[in-house]
């Protein structure tokens, strides 16, 4: 599966995180990630029917016809609402903060709020290029970031845990507000996350090099014209005095 990664261009989609997240319902960033994962680059736009964002998310239709307007009246997105087809989505530009998602993520048959729970959680995770990714986060901080109850949070760690996604301690040190920080790593390979980084790095790698070749041909242009130029000068010879 490593070199799955690294050789294919995995399927994935961004969503940004300029965005306060926690001022929508919980869920609300799964209907986004499921319905953007069908946009298309050029155009931005796509237009997946309710009922298969219902068959991809698990929520009801109810939630995800209320989740598309509060996604729309955020502007993350732009709703188009079309009588007898499905309706029109447009995505803004990314901007440069975003987390991944691959579609291997998005379709694994975890519960919506558990994979969710997960989404919140990725942004504070280090080594996300790696087997391993590992956060550091007291229980207070995780309920600060997910505004989950202590009771729902041990409760998705252990669905997350016994699926064998997650293994969760104590640690012997504490926050600055004096609690138990807790080390959380997760298994990326497993959660199908595993490469993303190291293809976003590739591609920046690769964008960078073609940048370079670019300036060396622009460069090579500018040579010849000089050479040119110098060709066709004719020196002026003056009298002597």
């Amino acid at each position: 599966m490593y070199k799955q990664n690294l050789i294919n261009i995995m399927r994935h989609t961004e969503i940004p995180q300029n965005f306060n997240w926690r001022s929508l319902e919980w869920c609300d960033q799964l209907v986004f990630a499921q319905i953007k994962r069908f946009m298309n680059k050029d155009t931005r736009t796509c237009y997946p029917s309710v009922d298969r964002i219902k068959e991809l998310t698990q929520l009801s239709g109810k939630f995800i016809y209320d989740s598309i307007h509060r996604l729309s009246d955020a502007g993350l997105m732009k709703v188009t609402y079309r009588h007898g087809t499905s309706n029109l989505y447009y995505f803004p530009p990314e901007t440069d903060q975003f987390e991944m998602f691959s579609d291997e993520f998005l379709d694994m048959k975890l519960p919506p709020k558990v994979k969710e729970y997960y989404m919140k959680i990725q942004p504070y995770l280090f080594d996300k290029d790696q087997d391993t990714a590992i956060t550091h986060l007291s229980d207070q901080k995780i309920k600060e970031i997910t505004k989950l109850s202590l009771p729902t949070i041990k409760k998705y760690n252990k669905i997350l845990q016994d699926g064998g996604y997650m293994n969760s301690k104590l640690t012997s040190y504490k926050d600055e507000a004096g609690l138990i920080i807790r080390e959380m790593s997760f298994d990326m390979q497993k959660l199908g996350q595993f490469g993303l980084w190291v293809k976003a790095v590739s591609e920046q790698v690769s964008k960078n090099t073609d940048d370079i070749e670019e300036l060396k041909e622009e460069i090579k242009q500018l040579k010849l014209q000089l050479n040119s130029k110098q060709k066709n000068f004719e020196p002026i010879y003056l009298d002597p005095l």
